[in-house]
């Protein structure tokens, strides 16, 4: 254009800013506003507005910010466009109330509020879990002559079954119809998913049926709702049927589909049905991906099948499919139930080696499996370097001090409430309990009581398990009178005893009786 010797105006830039930002290239619409101020060319409020849209778009509100200031210091008026981009990034961002308050500074200023505006607030609302507040944006509407479309609809129908409320949903899915409105599939995905999240699988069927008969386009993410609730209730042969149903209706299955099948048929232990879902899914063209690998390797380790895992293992190598740190962590949870630690250290390894490094789940597995086994020599290195690699929680203390407490080594389980507190790590009342009934089993009462008072003084409040512990620990050495106590103060909390337990207290009274 300017080699031609025709010079840009307002208008051109306004255009070429606004096209870089719906395409994400909010760099080249930065550098185009920085050409158009040197060239001095006057900047009105429209390459803004497209700017902080773009940012609000990309989650970037601080840079939004920013040009909204910019621009109110060279003197342009924010208009409704400008507000509601922000709006909807503040919503976007979980922040309803800065976005309300916004909202509020707009129409004082006389701006008044349109279909956009509302939809962006209505959708804060409903992510927020503030369907009372969303239903009020929604009837303020009609107060400024604003009428709702199709996709306020949607907004309003999710967040109804996202609060397991289809019935309400169902009323505005009526409401719609009756207004001419049209629904598409982001109406008809969360009517379903409410229903089955709901238990109302079959009902959610004879709705997918309904709309098939009346000739409504459904897609994949409509049928994967339904399917996600058969395999929920472990009706796999109600989801297989269903899926072959969509298939012949026209709708082809996607990786989604088969994730929600495979997950259920391992759920239901199905190898043969898990291996003709592979087949189909291969002959479709389609590659289990990291999550679908990583879910059946996850399901054959919890029960043991460790061929099964490993064999699954082998072909997503085979394929190409790099695991995940979640997928390696399955795999070596696996082999360390089923006692196979040198294996599960081969991989362990290999993860330090590559690049899909041990996180604190991983650390966990080994951790557990070590305690379990008596190997506390092994256990106390791991756990000192997952102190040092600052991914010791209260979770993993709690495990070696339960392995401490099973070797005798209680001094030690004593040393290490200490070293959590003094590394920001606070032990809860699993790690006083474990430490409690240990003392108890060996009949060191003292030692108990105090470390209950000990657990008092610090805020953490004895659960029913502690209670039940402590009670047996007097009982065991005959002090009849602390249990019978201690008893009292559950029964004030609305706790009850174990039947072990309340065995023990009626033996250990009737042999102070019968010695009294």
């Amino acid at each position: 254009m300017t080699r031609k010797g025709l010079c840009p105006n307002d208008v051109t830039y306004s255009i070429l800013i606004d096209s870089y930002c719906r395409r994400g290239k909010l760099d080249s619409a930065i550098q185009s506003l920085n050409r158009m101020i040197e060239a001095g060319i006057k900047v009105t409020v429209y390459p803004y507005n497209s700017l902080i849209n773009g940012h609000c778009k990309i989650g970037n509100l601080n840079a939004a910010w920013s040009f909204f200031d910019e621009m109110v210091n060279i003197g342009l008026v924010p208009t409704i466009v400008t507000y509601t981009s922000l709006i909807s990034g503040l919503c976007n961002n979980a922040d309803i109330h800065k976005a309300l308050k916004l909202y509020d500074e707009m129409t004082g200023k006389g701006i008044a509020p349109n279909i956009y505006t509302f939809t962006a607030l209505i959708h804060g609302f409903c992510q927020a879990n503030m369907m009372n507040e969303a239903i009020c944006m929604f009837k303020d509407m009609v107060n400024w002559d604003v009428m709702p479309n199709e996709v306020t609809y949607n907004v309003l129908i999710e967040g109804h079954c996202k609060d397991g409320n289809t019935t309400e949903a169902f009323v505005l899915f009526d409401e719609m119809l009756n207004k001419g409105l049209v629904p598409d599939t982001f109406t008809y995905r969360p009517l379903i998913g409410g229903l089955c999240s709901t238990g109302r699988v079959s009902e959610a069927k004879e709705f997918i049926d309904s709309l098939h008969r009346e000739h409504h386009k459904l897609n994949e993410l409509c049928y994967s709702a339904l399917l996600q609730g058969y395999c929920k209730e472990g009706r796999i042969i109600d989801a297989l049927i269903s899926a072959r149903e969509m298939v012949d209706r026209g709708i082809d299955m996607d990786l989604v589909c088969y994730s929600v099948l495979v997950d259920g048929t391992m759920r239901k232990h199905d190898t043969k049905k898990l291996l003709g879902l592979l087949n189909d899914m291969r002959n479709q063209g389609l590659k289990p991906d990291n999550v679908m690998y990583t879910s059946m390797i996850d399901g054959h380790g919890k029960i043991g099948n460790l061929k099964e895992a490993l064999g699954l293992w082998d072909i997503m190598i085979n394929e190409g499919c790099i695991p995940s740190t979640i997928t390696y962590t399955a795999l070596i949870n696996g082999l360390c139930k089923a006692g196979l630690m040198d294996k599960a250290m081969l991989l362990f390894k290999e993860m330090l080696a590559g690049s899909s490094l041990p996180n604190r789940v991983t650390y966990t597995c080994f951790l557990d499996h070590l305690a379990r086994d008596g190997n506390m020599e092994e256990a106390r290195e791991l756990h000192n370097i997952m102190m040092k690699d600052f991914l010791a929680n209260t979770v993993s203390c709690n495990i070696l001090i339960r392995g401490l407490c099973r070797s005798g080594k209680m001094e030690e389980a004593m040393e290490l409430i200490d070293g959590m507190t003094e590394a920001g790590i606070f032990p809860d009342c699993i790690t006083y309990s474990t430490i409690i009934y240990e003392y108890c089993r060996r009949g060191k009462l003292k030692e108990a009581l105090d470390l209950w008072g000990s657990m008092l003084s610090k805020g953490v409040k004895p659960d029913n398990l502690a209670y039940n512990f402590l009670i047996y620990g007097c009982c065991i050495v005959g002090e009849v009178g602390k249990a019978l106590e201690l008893q009292d103060d559950m029964m004030k909390k609305g706790m009850r005893l174990k039947l072990s337990t309340h065995s023990a207290l009626n033996h250990a009274n009737r042999h102070l009786k019968l010695t009294g």
